[in-house]
């Protein structure tokens, strides 16, 4: 017979129900001699089968997941609640029970149905492990009787990466809610590694955004900080692993598989597994959309969690050789959990007397700790070669012939790492998992919180342990969650008309309907009636949190129905309610519905949940801390209004918009007048908006499926208040009026941003604190923007339009870094704003723009108005005071009656620039001032303003009829040409009178018109009732020349192209022609060569110059000239 040969035997004739030890005599004939051996065995009490055991978890058109570390394999088992659920295999209220790290290395492991359904598990060799499941079938018992179908998930091979078996677990999850009949979602419960394995599932799910359909996570002490194994025993495992019977102990060192290296805080052997897996869980999010709860065989601190004094470690079942005995049994315990390990062996009481002596004390042994966490002792590395010596040193022929077994992946006293979940139960942030967390308020939900509840253990012992404590709050959670379907009603059929969540540890609900006269109360405060039971929400509870049911969870409230959460004691004291509408579920408040959200609650509307509002259906947010918060979306049928009021109470509520920043869909719209209508009740005092975040809270113009536009947006009589970086971005016609908006936060924010699309009117608003007060894009179908009485304090910049056709009426920026910004805008109408204190009241940076300016006032303003794209400005009865640059601009400036823009219909006049440190700084710029009554005033002697610097490119120069009073100031370093008015130079052409009520007066003290000291006043004219007066200080002017104006005649003057030169009388040499503009700057020079008998020449001054006075200049060769003034005109 070939040594290896599997002989079957048929044990059958024992009988189907026998259990416990027998002995089979196998008889062997070889060589004919019959050889008989005697064989030993345990038979396992037999179980029932599971009602199902599933291994394909197909689903047809099932949401897609991406699977990084790809898919495991795993058995299901069902069990039905009851028989004809059974019967027709049919799943109505499903529950997923998910199994942790199993060490065996049997396939399925040593956890199976039959563990589930006795309480009872074996290893390989027959004998019972994992005592703490004991009260396993009670546990279902009560799980079965609360009507839940239990879906218990066993992976073939536990050890596999966690994403591995996570993976094929979110399958799992997704077959379980197609095999659901009914709108129930699933309630997932994972232990030990289970826990982890199961939010990574969900996680993996969530980020392909496939729907879960888990409302209710427990997790039974998941070691989310780490598994912990002494360092002494996993050395012990290696050991006897690599050096007594490597072949026969394969599956004693599990401590090398991808899940225990993820796991393990610390690990016998050096890895990088670890703070991968941690890398990737701290980027997963906790708490999805589920209600989370933690189990934890552990009290509510981590203090004496470990082992106690004389507590047994560790437990090998083994066969060693002392002589010719065999002894069994090898012990590990404690004698002081934080000095030392004593090691003892085990003997029958036969070998007492030939056991060397320190083998019979549990004092033989002493080897230093390792890192002592949790109060669980180990050993330094080196604890198995201290061991080994010392086996050789005192009992030499001991020989260990094979190991049998390691009870459990630690010990059966002292929880191996039940701790860890005490910790993270508490924190994700707490690092330290030997922190007391005494002073923790561990009731009180926290956004650090992976957990919405925390169940503690009494007792400290066996890890996942199965106690009627821990099943009793487990049931606790579980019965207290609402039936599927509820009607409130007040027709007689129904057993209730009002329904009262009031005790904090309701975990959620499902679809609920509420008829006329129902009312679904969230810690209200009156007696309700639950079917026949009367329960008393009166407790003290001052704030509750309930959680819809993430899948197919639909609360529809009809006509005359009412929600309402939150409420009053009769001794006065508040109750409030948090209520989440999560992934996939929505709230439908149909016509004449009533939600009300009272004073300290908050109702959200989670990102993935819908909320759809009918017309005529109210929301009332009663009291200024009742919040509707909106992470998901909206819908509005048949033309319903997106609105609130403040019910009965003195403040109202506010709405707070958290999306995420590309959150493009968050109204549905149904219907062509559909509108958001957020108005508080009293002017700036109320908060009706809450911007989280980086929220872009985006109006679009249309909206997906229907591509339908938002009829109105309007925000009125509040407060909007801005905690992040976000804005309100819309498409939509929109309205703000009496609205504060304002930054909260550390960070800064854009107010509005309107796009072409959008017709946009701000009226009577304030913008204060923000990064951008308004931002208003043409997006090439501008539409006008009316900003009417607002202020802009303290932003960045106040508004920025581009390519927008803008009115501003009445506003003023202050204290602004830009308080208006155009660029690229066609026409700005500026009327009745004031620019105060900012560096740049005004700035154009765009192309073919005109702004006119009328009853404005720049004050204090480094800039009043900067320009450097040659816009066109026309000002009227505006004040530029005390500013370092009143006007700073490189196009075209107009205070001239006499003078309009081509397009406009007005001209400028009435201006004041008073003690301006430059009134006008000039940059190639067009500027008209005729008969335009302006003032130009600088301050007291000392001063060194300048009213006008840089220089004209156009000779369009005209000072008449305006007052330019510098008396008291010196001017002097006349630039070269003598173009400017700068630090006293004025333009060394200047034309005086013209018609009016007043000349100009021009007072020049010590003043050099020009480099070359000369000047020419061309046709200075005096109308009959106007006179001019040029008072000069003494000058001597050379080089005058002589004029003799009658020995030449040009025309046509004035002329639109062609300008004709003819000499009186015939002239005997050549001449040179000179054209000026009226500052004096050369802009041609030409030689009039003289023919015989012919005394004449032309200059077409359309190709050489724009419209405007400038000045011909004719030069015989002796140096003397003649000059002519001429009026070019298109």
């Amino acid at each position: 017979m070939n040594p290896n040969t599997i002989l079957p035997i048929d044990i059958s004739e024992l009988g189907s129900n026998e259990s416990g030890d027998f002995v089979i005599y196998l008889e062997i004939l070889t060589k004919n001699k019959w050889y008989r051996r005697a064989i030993r065995i345990k038979r396992i009490p037999p179980v029932p089968a599971a009602d199902e055991t599933i291994h394909d978890f197909y689903v047809p058109n099932a949401c897609s997941f991406n699977a990084p570390k790809g898919f495991g394999e795993a058995e299901v088992y069902i069990l039905y609640s009851n028989l004809v659920k059974k019967a027709n295999k049919t799943i109505t209220r499903p529950l997923i029970l998910v199994e942790g790290y199993d060490p065996s290395s049997m396939d399925y492991g040593s956890i199976k149905w039959g563990t589930f359904s006795t309480g009872k598990s074996y290893n390989e060799f027959g004998e019972e492990v994992y005592q703490q499941l004991l009260l396993m079938p009670q546990l279902l018992a009560q799980l079965t009787g609360l009507d839940y179908d239990i879906v218990i998930v066993n992976f073939k091979t536990s050890s596999l990466n966690l994403e591995t078996n996570a993976a094929t677990l979110a399958k799992i999850i997704q077959w379980t809610k197609y095999r659901t009949q009914g709108n129930e979602g699933v309630t997932l419960m994972g232990a030990s590694m289970g826990g982890i394995v199961s939010q990574i599932a969900m996680n993996l799910l969530d980020k392909s955004d496939c729907k879960t359909c888990v409302e209710t996570f427990v997790s039974y002490d998941a070691p989310y900080h780490g598994a912990n194994i002494p360092m002494g025993i996993q050395e012990s495992a290696k050991y006897f692993y690599e050096s007594l019977a490597k072949a026969e102990l394969q599956y004693v060192f599990k401590l090398n598989v991808p899940a225990a290296k993820e796991l393990l805080y610390e690990h016998v052997n050096q890895n990088t597994e670890r703070q991968a897996w941690l890398t990737t869980f701290s980027q997963m999010n906790k708490k999805l959309a589920t209600f989370n709860v933690c189990l934890a065989s552990s009290s509510n601190t981590s203090i004496m969690n470990g082992i106690n004094d004389g507590d047994e470690l560790l437990f090998f079942k083994v066969k060693a050789k002392v002589g010719k005995k065999t002894f069994t049994d090898f012990h590990v315990y404690s004698a002081n959990r934080f000095d030392h390990l004593v090691m003892s062996a085990k003997f029958p009481s036969s070998y007492a007397g030939g056991i060397p002596r320190y083998f019979a004390s549990k004092t033989a042994f002493y080897f230093p700790n390792s890192y002592n966490y949790d109060g669980l002792p180990g050993s330094v590395s080196n604890f198995i070669g201290e061991m080994h010596d010392e086996l050789e040193k005192e009992a030499a022929n001991i020989k260990f012939k094979y190991l049998m077994d390691i009870d459990g992946p630690g010990m059966p006293k002292g929880r191996n790492h039940s701790f860890v979940p005490t910790i993270s139960a508490m924190d994700y942030s707490i690092n330290n998992p030997l922190v007391n967390l005494t002073n923790i308020d561990w009731e009180t939900p926290h956004i650090s919180r992976p957990f919405d509840m925390v169940f503690f253990a009494s007792q400290n012992d066996f890890h996942v342990l199965i106690s009627n404590e821990q099943i009793n709050n487990l049931v606790k959670i579980l019965e207290q969650k609402i039936n599927s379907y509820i009607d409130l009603s007040v027709l007689p059929y129904n057993n209730y008309t009002t329904f009262n969540f009031g005790q904090r540890d309701f975990s959620s609900f499902g679809s609920i309907s509420i008829h006329s006269g129902g009312q679904l109360n969230f810690n209200n405060a009156i007696l309700v009636n639950y079917g026949n039971v009367v329960s008393d929400p009166l407790a003290d509870i001052s704030k509750i949190y309930a959680r819809s049911s993430s899948c197919n969870a639909h609360v529809n409230c009809e006509a005359n129905g009412s929600i309402v959460l939150g409420g009053t004691k009769p001794n006065g004291d508040q109750l409030t309610a948090e209520v989440e509408f999560r992934k996939g579920s929505i709230l439908e408040l149909q016509s004449d519905a009533v939600l009300r959200v009272r004073d300290g609650s908050t109702l959200i509307i989670d990102e993935g949940a819908l909320l759809i509002i009918h017309p005529g259906a109210q929301i009332i947010l009663e009291g200024e801390n009742a919040v509707l918060e909106l992470r998901g979306k909206v819908r509005l049928e048949n033309d319903a209004v997106f609105s609130f009021t403040k019910g009965a109470a003195a403040k109202g509520g506010f709405v707070r918009f958290n999306y995420k920043e590309d959150a493009a869909d968050n109204f549905e719209l149904m219907g062509p007048n559909c509108k958001i209508n957020l108005t508080g009740e009293t002017y700036f005092a109320d908060k009706i908006v809450e911007i989280e975040g980086n929220t872009k809270l985006i109006l679009p113009n249309f909206t997906i499926p229907t591509g339908l536009q938002l009829a109105e947006f309007k925000l009125k009589d509040g407060v909007v208040a801005y905690t992040g970086d976000g804005s309100i971005d819309v498409y939509c016609p929109t309205r703000f009026d009496n609205v504060d908006f304002e930054q909260v936060g550390d960070q800064v924010a854009t107010a509005v941003i309107t796009h072409g699309q959008a017709s946009l009117s701000i009226e009577n608003c304030i913008f204060k604190s923000l990064i951008l007060g308004i931002k208003a894009l043409n997006n090439d179908l501008g539409s006008d923007l009316l900003i009417k009485n607002n202020r802009f304090f303290q932003c960045a910049s106040g508004v920025e339009t581009y390519g927008r056709k803008t009115t501003l009426d009445g506003n003023e920026f202050s204290n602004c870094g830009f308080g208006l910004l155009i660029d690229g805008t066609t026409d700005v109408v500026l009327q009745g704003t004031d620019f105060i204190y900012n560096f740049v009241g005004l700035e154009t940076s765009g192309t073919n723009t005109h702004v006119r300016a009328e009853g404005c006032w720049f004050l204090r303003n480094e800039y009043g108005i900067s320009d450097f794209n040659e816009t066109k400005f026309t000002f009227s009865c505006t004040p530029f005071e005390q500013n370092n640059v009143g006007v700073f601009t490189n196009g075209k400036v107009n205070m001239s009656p006499n003078y309009v823009f081509p397009g406009q219909t007005l001209g400028g006049e009435n201006n004041t620039f008073f003690q301006n440190q430059t009134a006008l700084q000039l940059d190639l710029a067009e500027l008209h001032l005729k008969n335009g009554q302006n003032n130009f005033t600088v301050g007291t002697s000392g001063q060194v303003p300048n009213f006008m610097m840089g220089s004209l490119v156009h000779s369009t120069m005209y000072l008449p009829n305006n007052i330019l009073d510098v008396s008291g100031n010196y001017f002097d370093n006349v630039p070269s040409g003598g173009i400017s008015a700068a630090n006293g130079t004025l333009y060394n052409l200047l034309a005086f009178g013209g018609s009016g009520a007043n000349g100009a007066i021009v007072t020049l003290n010590g003043v050099l018109l020009n480099s070359i000291n000369t000047t020419c006043f061309s046709l200075i004219r005096n109308y009959p009732d106007n006179k001019a007066e040029l008072v000069l200080d003494p000058e001597e002017y050379t080089h005058t020349g002589h004029v003799r104006l009658e020995d030449l005649k040009a025309y046509p003057n004035p002329t639109e192209d062609i300008i004709i030169l003819e000499g009186k009388t015939e002239m005997l040499s050549n001449r040179t022609i000179v054209l000026y503009d009226l500052s004096g700057k050369e802009i041609h020079r030409t030689t009039w060569t003289l023919l015989p008998g012919l005394n004449r020449t032309q200059l077409n001054l359309r190709e050489l110059a724009d419209p405007g006075v400038y000045l011909i200049k004719i030069m015989d060769e002796s140096g003397d000239y003649q000059a002519v003034r001429i009026s070019l005109t298109y």
